[in-house]
This record gives C-alpha cells, structure tokens and sequence, in this order.
C-alpha cells in the first residue's frame, strides 16, 4: 500500500466498553499473540477507530438517500463508506483536503523529494533498457518505412503502443515506482469523527472504473476529484488518447492486406475509433454535467426525467464502449491473421536488427 493514510491512535488503558476492534492497518495483518487459554483474541483500540469507524459506516449505509449520493453511483458511495471502516483510512487528494478542513487531520501531510523517492521499489536499470529497446523498434520501423521495405500491421499496432510507452515513461521518470508503504498521518485526538464526516467523505471519494475500490489502497482505474471540472479533463484526455491511438493505425491504409475487404475494413474500424472518440466524449462531458446538474446546493433531487435521461445516455455510452472494445479485437485479430499472407520483402532484415537488443 502506497500513499497518504490516516492512522487512529490506540489507547490500550481505554476500558473495553470504549473500545473497538482493530479491523484495519498494519497490526490487522499481524498474528495475535494466544492468551493463556490458548485463544487467539483480536486487537482492541480506543473508540475513535476500528468498530466506533466501522459503526459510523453501517449507520451512514442504513440511513442512505439518493439527495446523499451527490452525482456518484450508489455502487461507489457504498465503496467509498466501507473504505472508511476500521483504524486505517486511505483518502485522495480531496478526501485529505476535507479531512484538513474539517479538522481530521491538524495538518497535511508533508514529505520530502527524498522521502518520497526513497519509497519507490522499481528499477531504473530496468527502465533504461526497456526505453533503448523500444528506440531500437521506432528506429527500425522508420528505416524501413525510409527504405520502402513493407511494414506488417502487428509493427503499426506495436508502434502505437510504443508512442504511449514513451509517453508514460516521461511523465512518471521522476516519481517513486511500486510505493509499498505508506505516510501516515495521525488523526486529530480533539475531533469525533461524525457521521456527516463518513457521509461528505463517501460522496467526495473516488469512483472506480473497472474494478470494486481496495479497502486499503487506492485504484488506478480511480477517477478523483468528481465535484470538480477534473472529470471533464480528464475524458478531454481520453479523446485525444483514442484519437491518436487509433489514427496511427491509419498509416497502414495503404498497406498489404490478404484481401480488398480486409483492407475496408481496417480503414473504416481505425476511422470509426479515432474520429467517433470525438462525439463518444462530448456525450459523456454532457452525462458528467447533468449528473451534477442533478442534485443541486439545496441536497433536492431533479426532476425524475433527468435522471431517465442520464441513465439512457450511459446506456448508450457503455455501448459505444462495447462496441469500441469489439473493433480493437478486430484490429488485432486482422494485425495477426495478416503475418501468414506477408510478401517476401517484409522477412528483410535491416542494416540496424545488427545492433544489440532484445527479441
């Protein structure tokens, strides 16, 4: 577990009456020592975390209302809440700032350049090669492009993998790779967490994309910061992601293919990708609007057709996903089915498949 965590403190003279299990953070993983009869016994805490937290949570879930969801599914506000049980609680960025806020926390955490680089566990080593491997491809596959000599369609479709590649390894070079543990922050020991607290910080949490939220980390499928306009940033960036994902496809548009109709129908699937990105994300710009259009500062809900009419457009938007999901595997299918139909020309080595790389 990586990233910033609120820890409550224990109090082990606290009487048991105030006290609640520990059902989060690091002792949790830890094997308890028997008592005297041989029984293993879990960990107590003082009141303020584990089954006080884990209480506040049930409560909050029982007496839950749509008013309370803000634009969130009832699927992630129920995610984010059960996040918040126990002694350990991993927020984002905006759950930290309404922990500071609201006085949570006395302060936000603050960590060196050092401290933070010390906490990455990858390899550097590893990086640099995988970087001169991919320079080594791009490399080969413009000098045969140069050359004249023909490109497969599995080197376009690597091709634009190895741009994105690129990309990532840019924008993560200077941050801690694989962080293990995280930074904690101790809990204000003069607040009461209330349940107003569980409930703002289950409707300001992350929304997960793929997969159910961890109790203990935070995603990377995580979209963060949804009361704000970061979520329109955001699919703005995954337009322009797909459109030139899949626009690199279209260099092969001249390219050998088994037969005339395969060849349409790669044009018209890496033209249908990149360009209908376009209105496939203005669409889900406009759900996201509506969506917080839909509960207003008076905690009302909307009128009942605005919320037929977010449900029918991220229908249709999970369908445009499905649908441009299907025309990948096709690329793909297509990129590999061609390999057996290759001209004798594409087996020619280049003067630079001498150079020392790997594959």
């Amino acid at each position: 577990m990586g990233g910033f965590a609120i820890r409550f403190k224990h109090d082990p003279q606290a009487p048991e009456h105030e006290q609640g299990f520990m059902s989060r953070g690091d002792a949790a993983s830890e094997t308890p020592a028997p008592d005297k009869s041989g029984i293993f016994r879990p960990t107590v805490t003082a009141a303020k975390g584990g089954a006080a937290n884990d209480e506040l949570v049930e409560r909050v879930l029982s007496n839950a209302k749509p008013s309370h969801l803000g634009h969130h599914s009832a699927s992630a506000f129920y995610q984010n809440a059960k996040a918040l049980r126990g002694d350990i609680w991993v927020l984002d960025g905006p759950q930290l700032q309404y922990a500071r806020d609201h006085d949570i926390i006395k302060v936000l955490p603050c960590i060196s350049d050092t401290q933070l680089s010390e906490k990455g566990t990858g390899d550097p080593i590893t990086t640099v090669l995988s970087v001169l491997q991919l320079s080594w491809f791009v490399a080969q596959l413009l000098f045969r492009w140069a050359t004249r000599l023909p490109v497969t369609l599995l080197e376009i479709s690597t091709f634009a993998f190895v741009v994105f590649s690129f990309i990532t390894y840019v924008a993560d070079w200077s941050k801690p790779q694989n962080p293990k543990s995280p930074v904690y922050v101790d809990v204000n020991e003069d607040k009461v967490v209330t349940e107003d607290d569980i409930r703002a910080l289950a409707r300001i949490g992350p929304e997960a994309i793929f997969f159910e939220r961890g109790v203990l980390w935070i995603g990377g499928d995580l979209v963060h910061n949804q009361e704000k306009k970061s979520q329109e940033v955001a699919i703005c960036i995954g337009i322009l992601t797909s459109f030139v994902f899949s626009g690199i496809h279209l260099f092969a548009w001249n390219f050998y293919f088994p037969t005339p109709l395969e060849k349409w129908i790669w044009r018209g699937v890496c033209v249908t990708l990149s360009w209908g990105s376009i209105p496939a994300g203005l669409i889900m710009i406009f759900i996201t609007r509506l969506k917080r259009w839909q509960f207003q500062g008076s905690g009302k809900p909307s009128p009942r057709f605005v919320g037929y009419l977010v449900y029918s457009l991220e229908s249709f938007a999970g369908l445009t996903c499905l649908a441009a999901w299907l025309a990948r595997y096709v690329i793909v299918a297509e990129a590999v089915r061609s390999l057996w139909y290759l001209p004798g020309e594409a087996f020619k080595v280049t003067p630079l498949g001498n150079f020392p790389h790997f594959g």
